[in-house]
């Protein structure tokens, strides 16, 4: 008997693609060895097939841009701001 391979389990059990049984799983907060316990799979054949249909398990949150920061756009100095200000000197400073 022929073993059935991962991606027709997925096309047979759950009536989907890969990609939106993939994308299914990621809306539920699984983790990737959860999904393959899931599909009695291995993670290495899980992210194989997620490699093959170019699907990144971990999509990061985009970091916010420090010019975006309500510290960074403060007119007084910060710690976030004050590297991008401009030194003037003080005409009342003294050299001495």
């Amino acid at each position: 008997m022929k073993k059935i391979t991962v991606e027709t389990k997925i096309a047979l059990h759950y009536n989907c693609s890969i990609l939106e049984f993939f994308q299914r799983c990621i809306e539920q907060k699984m983790q990737p060895h959860q999904i393959a316990k899931v599909l009695d799979c291995s993670v290495s054949n899980l992210r194989r097939i997620a490699r093959k249909y170019n699907f990144n398990f971990y999509h990061t949150d985009p970091t916010p841009m420090l010019a975006q920061s309500k510290s960074f756009l403060k007119k007084s100095l910060t710690i976030d701001n004050f590297l991008s200000r401009s030194w003037q000197v003080s005409r009342f400073a003294s050299y001495s």
